[in-house]
């Protein structure tokens, strides 16, 4: 009876558990139309000028990873965030390094802080240096 009791359990959860999933192409079609696709850009627009860095009210912040980027005039707090770019800064009080492989030259700096790796960097003056990345160079030019 037991045997019976069990084997009758396995079928019923058996039938339940099929009458839950359905398949076919009308939810193959809908999983894959709902399903969002990457864009990916490899080349830049037409007309792209790689920007020159922007200091607005005390503060500026460089993300786009290009060959150079300038700030001739320097910023009161720069942070870079950008990889793999060239980078030349005119006097900085805080200068904060997230991205990575980055070789920047800064007139002075009070405070340097660089977070990302193998990133070069020169500067003026005698900040105070945080580095909390991997092979990074800071030195005094």
């Amino acid at each position: 009876m037991k045997r019976f009791l069990l084997s009758t359990m396995i079928v019923a959860a058996a039938a339940s558990l099929a009458a839950c999933s359905t398949t076919g192409p009308d939810n193959d079609k809908d999983a894959a139309e709902s399903t969002p696709r990457p864009t990916i850009t490899s080349t830049p627009a037409p007309g792209y000028t790689p920007p020159t860095g922007a200091c607005e009210d005390g503060t500026a912040t460089i993300t786009a990873d290009v060959e150079e980027i300038a700030l001739p005039d320097g910023c009161e707090s720069v942070r870079i965030v950008s990889n793999a770019s060239t980078i030349t800064l005119g006097p900085v009080e805080h200068l904060q390094i997230e991205g990575n492989d980055n070789a920047v030259t800064v007139a002075s700096a009070d405070e340097i802080a660089v977070f990302g790796d193998r990133n070069g960097i020169t500067h003026g003056g005698d900040p105070e240096v945080q580095d909390t990345g991997d092979d990074n160079t800071v030195a005094a030019k």
